[in-house]
């Protein structure tokens, strides 16, 4: 029942209460993870004779032991201890977590130590996956569409390779920005992916003619798999709709069977 209730966020007032906690100490860590980043900030907030620094300490501390006792009672409360560790989200919190603690053991760090604890700071985001059904539904269509990403970024790769190459030896010689095939293939990315940073173009007309070749194949390339994934991405919908109303049907079921029952026993009762 407890792993139930922590699982589901909807399952009782305590499990909605649960979430809603969660859900604002994972925010409130994500905001001053960011804010710890501005310029004016960060020099207070790294040194410890401030009110900022402690506040700060703070905040996070007590974020932190939140977290980690969700953690905890998540894993003993588990049916089955190989399910809690099979469970992405699971080390996701794990990791979470992780930084925090290290940096009390370490707290002056070793300097590119501390670079990768900062960075993992930034995977608390992702614990709001716990508690949105439409993210789990993405990284659910995302895992059963493995072969049709492998196949978008193999036919997408060929084309960098591809073009890059044309471009390259098109204007190679006239514009600085082709200079290489690996600079060449960065201006094949951004014009395939639409954001055209504008760093580096064609200038002749025929490596604007290559350009427009690029453009076009990219809606070939890009287009014809997600078509496919987002197929998958409904799908997968429909489906983890089903199995919640299932589960939520059952646990009903079990209520109502628990009532019967301690009405049943409370009549036999009276009657004798």
């Amino acid at each position: 029942k407890q792993w139930y209730q922590r699982r589901v966020r909807g399952s009782s007032v305590g499990a909605k209460i649960w979430s809603y906690c969660s859900i604002v100490c994972i925010l409130m860590a994500v905001t001053i993870f960011m804010i710890e980043t501005i310029p004016e900030i960060e020099e207070k907030v790294k040194d410890e004779n401030t009110l900022l620094h402690f506040v700060f300490f703070c905040i996070e501390t007590t974020c932190i032991a939140f977290f980690t006792l969700e953690f905890i009672l998540r894993a003993f409360s588990c049916p089955q201890f190989i399910i809690f560790v099979k469970n992405v989200l699971n080390w996701v919190d794990f990791i979470s977590i992780l930084p925090y603690y290290i940096g009390l053991i370490f707290p002056g760090g070793i300097a590119h130590i501390f670079v990768v604890l900062r960075v993992l700071r930034v995977v608390r985001v992702l614990r709001l996956a716990r508690h949105s059904d439409g993210i789990k539904i993405i990284f659910l269509a995302l895992s059963t569409s493995v072969s049709e990403l492998f196949f978008l970024i193999f036919f997408w790769s060929i084309a960098i390779i591809f073009f890059g190459s044309l471009i390259h030896y098109t204007e190679g010689h006239e514009n600085d920005a082709f200079d290489s095939i690996p600079r060449s293939a960065w201006w094949v990315v951004v014009t395939m992916s639409s954001v055209g940073y504008g760093d580096c173009y064609p200038t002749t007309w025929k490596g604007k003619v290559i350009g427009s070749l690029c453009i076009m194949s990219c809606m070939l390339v890009l287009a014809l798999p997600m078509t496919v994934i987002i197929s998958k991405v409904t799908r997968t919908y429909h489906a983890y709709i089903q199995k919640e109303n299932r589960i939520e049907l059952r646990r009903q079921m079990a209520v109502s069977r628990k009532t019967d029952s301690s009405n049943s026993n409370h009549n036999d009762s009276t009657a004798v």
